[in-house]
């Protein structure tokens, strides 16, 4: 993420009560189960949080007009555009209750939580694990931007350390009630804020109605101040295209600093450890919620101006990778891409 964090403008507008906060007028509402919309949502997939700044490269000295070609950042790409996708007539589902963090939910910026929704398969297809939640265009906060779902019975208790969350379901069918949780991220700005994802399934066609959460962020983090805490675009150290970085969302208190991210496969990854005096270097461990065994190392080292960070990070056979963060876009191109992307050289229009 940024410095200060840059988002799509919002259309919304927000009425406050003296008791909650209602959602904006063309956000879409459920209750509990009867009275779910019906209109439609598309959504086009694009970068978390993120700008997408084009950046004009070194031109050449060839006296023909040129082509300057863009560096494209877009964070954990999905493989498809949301709208274009068939709808279902198989997969459907009712929203039941938000079980954790209601519409309206007031928390501080920079904040981790596990968002969760209580919902019914009222379709005619099972689910199964091959399933994806996708972030759609509208979305002001973190939160996986294609990730596997995973689906837990009814009131499952799910922690912060790595191994604290049980086995996901691996099917279900029509009928049953389960809930969907995933890992998300106040930004750092204060205000209304609403994120909205749709979920498809194993044949690539999205649910017509999406799932979407809507929160109040209190206050803001002056930079000086922000240390680990926020989101940022880093290169998936396991995969050689660093122009698709995935989000790692840090939250640190007192010197312990929590975390986590979707890896290019979708899969969630949770990360714990310390912070040095300094608050410089953080020494910790990433693994899946669900893994038996304790996890793997990391070692990542913030830069003095707390806007990049580098490292290293191990693979489960001990493999050494090198890693680059940094906060937004801008940042991240020049400086965690490699210099043969930055300074490729413009191709010449034909005449």
């Amino acid at each position: 993420m940024k410095k200060k964090l840059s988002f799509p403008v919002l259309g919304f507008l927000l009425t406050i009560s003296a008791a909650c906060v209602l959602p904006a007028t063309h956000a879409p509402e459920y209750q509990a189960q009867s009275n779910v919309t019906d209109a439609p949502f598309t959504a086009t997939v694009q970068a978390t949080n993120t700008r997408q700044p084009s950046a004009t490269l070194i031109p050449s000295k060839s006296p023909q007009p040129t082509h300057t070609p863009t560096v494209r950042i877009e964070s954990t790409p999905t493989p498809f555009e949301v709208d274009k996708l068939k709808v279902s007539k198989e997969d459907r589902m009712t929203v039941i209750q938000d079980v954790t963090y209601p519409d309206g939910s007031i928390l501080k910026p920079a904040t981790l939580f596990i968002k969760t929704w209580r919902v019914e398969n009222t379709g005619t297809s099972t689910w199964n694990r091959d399933y994806l939640i996708v972030h759609a265009k509208e979305n002001t906060y973190s939160g996986p931007m294609n990730g596997k779902l995973m689906f837990y019975s009814v009131d499952t208790d799910l922690g912060w350390n790595i191994g604290s969350w049980p086995e996901p379901l691996a099917e279900v069918k029509p009928g049953e009630i389960v809930d969907i949780s995933i890992m998300v991220q106040s930004p750092n700005d204060h205000g209304y804020q609403i994120a909205i994802w749709n979920l498809v399934n194993d044949r690539g066609e999205r649910f017509e109605k999406p799932l979407w959460s809507q929160i109040q962020v209190e206050g803001t983090i002056p930079p000086e101040q922000l240390g680990w805490n926020g989101s940022w675009l880093v290169n998936d150290p396991f995969l050689n295209n660093p122009q698709t970085p995935i989000t790692f969302a840090f939250e640190t208190s007192d010197r312990w600093t929590h975390g986590y991210f979707y890896n290019t496969f979708g899969q969630l990854n949770l990360i714990s450890g310390k912070t040095a005096s300094d608050q410089l270097i953080l020494d910790g461990l990433y693994g899946k919620p669900n893994q038996r065994v304790g996890g793997t190392p990391l070692f990542l080292q913030l830069s003095n101006t707390g806007q990049l960070f580098r490292g290293t990070i191990w693979h489960e056979d001990q493999t050494q990778r090198s890693v680059c963060g940094a906060r937004d876009a801008e940042s991240y191109i020049e400086y965690c891409l490699p210099k043969e992307i930055k300074t490729n050289e413009p191709t010449p229009i034909s005449e």
